[in-house]
């Protein structure tokens, strides 16, 4: 659900006080446009970089130790205390891609509406801790910044939204040149970034004919009409969605829970349909996250791709009638059973992890066939997303100890 009433905090500290705290001063972008507080930390190595372009959000996250939800008029009681943390799809996908390194180092910039309220220290402190280089546009900085109200079940969670700045964010507002210098550029939040879609499939062309790589999330869709993305699909190196986004984005309705659990049914093909649905409609690489089942890649087979791991994937046919097609490769790594403390952010962290490999084998030119690369990412982006749900708040450090255990253990 989303709000349209800003929520409130008491401020520590004046307003002045707290914008010469986390601001440079005005710096102006590729386009002209100022913006606010450009940089608010570094990353220690050189890697490639990695731009995310998307939604912050602060949170406040309730732990519930049971699946029932509270009623009007009712006090339900939590056993645990509340923690108000930085959120936001591209916001937690940005620190634990930055934070969480060993070999895999990249430079991390968010391109994101962080405004100037009291709201809008916490993400401006979990982005400097990270070492998260920030572009807010200035333009947006008198907003009132996103929040979130997070219900955290032992299965599930549910929100309510209010968007603030993240609503009024367009394309416009970007650093264009900027991200034409990065290696990739992940959008995430899109459906909480609800005027961003216009002069975006030009920015996203833009960027691929200068050989930068482009990936989107979109998030649930609060307004549950799925539209939007059609004029984005063909621009998109991957499009990284969960299994109740996939379905619900091609039947522009949301899924049903049933529904929902037959992409995780290999045996099923309802995997391999979504994908060939997406891949028609010009995605290159469809990743799905399901959840308990863990993840999938669905591309289709190149001429020069390494040999087949039989154990790990399977060629899929067409269905019987249909016109010849490239054959339909469909990847799948199975994810650990672990307790879940919290699921809010796991498919962010999962798009850190899974981003972070790409980008290795990509600078590293290590030769691999997209086989290989894709199995790595998705290894790697299930250990992150695992990890995350054994940490309570979206963008809560990940630790890398524990990232490379749940591997070994996969």
């Amino acid at each position: 659900q989303f709000s349209r009433h800003p929520f409130s905090a008491p401020s520590a500290r004046p307003r002045g006080a707290l914008t010469r705290m986390s601001c440079r001063g005005l710096l102006p972008n590729g386009n002209g446009i100022p913006f606010w507080g450009n940089i608010t930390g570094s990353p220690t190595e050189q890697g490639p970089t990695l731009a995310l372009v998307g939604d912050t959000f602060i949170d406040l996250i309730i732990r519930l130790s049971d699946e029932r939800l509270p009623v009007w008029g009712e006090d339900l009681l939590s056993k645990h205390p509340f923690t108000i943390a930085a959120g936001g799809s591209a916001l937690n996908t940005a620190v634990h891609a930055a934070e969480v390194g060993d070999r895999y180092c990249c430079q991390v910039q968010l391109h994101s509406p962080v405004g100037s309220d009291s709201l809008a220290q916490t993400a401006r402190s979990r982005l400097k801790d990270a070492g998260v280089e920030l572009f807010a546009p200035a333009t947006l900085r008198e907003e009132a910044s996103g929040s979130c109200l997070v219900l955290a079940g032992p299965r599930d969670r549910a929100f309510a939204s209010y968007r603030g700045g993240v609503a009024l964010f367009r394309t416009e507002d970007l650093d264009a040149g900027t991200l034409h210098q990065a290696h990739h550029v992940h959008v995430a939040g899109f459906y909480n970034c609800t005027m961003l879609g216009e002069g975006l499939p030009e920015l996203l062309a833009s960027l691929r004919n200068q050989g930068v790589g482009v990936s989107l999330c979109p998030q649930f869709d609060a307004h549950q009409t799925w539209q939007g993305l059609e004029p984005l699909y063909p621009h998109l190196d991957y499009l990284v969605v969960n299994a109740v986004e996939a379905l619900s984005l091609l039947q522009g309705k949301t899924a049903s829970e049933a529904e929902v659990d037959e992409i995780g049914n290999l045996e099923s093909g309802v995997a391999a349909r979504v994908g060939r649905s997406f891949l028609d409609k010009g995605v290159k690489c469809v990743v799905i996250t399901a959840g308990k089942a863990g993840a999938l890649a669905i591309y289709e087979e190149e001429h020069s791709a390494v040999a087949e791991d039989k154990e790990a994937s399977k060629d899929v046919p067409e269905g019987e009638g249909d016109p010849p097609a490239t054959p339909l490769v469909l990847l799948h790594q199975r994810a650990t059973d672990l307790k879940v403390v919290d699921a809010t952010g796991a498919g962010d962290a999962f798009a850190a992890g899974f981003l972070q490999e790409i980008l290795h084998h990509s600078s590293d030119d290590l030769g691999a066939g997209p086989r290989q690369k894709y199995l790595s990412a998705l290894r790697r982006g299930c250990s992150f997303g695992s990890a995350a749900v054994e940490v309570v708040g979206a963008s809560a450090p990940l630790d890398l100890g524990r990232i490379r255990k749940i591997a070994d253990d996969m």
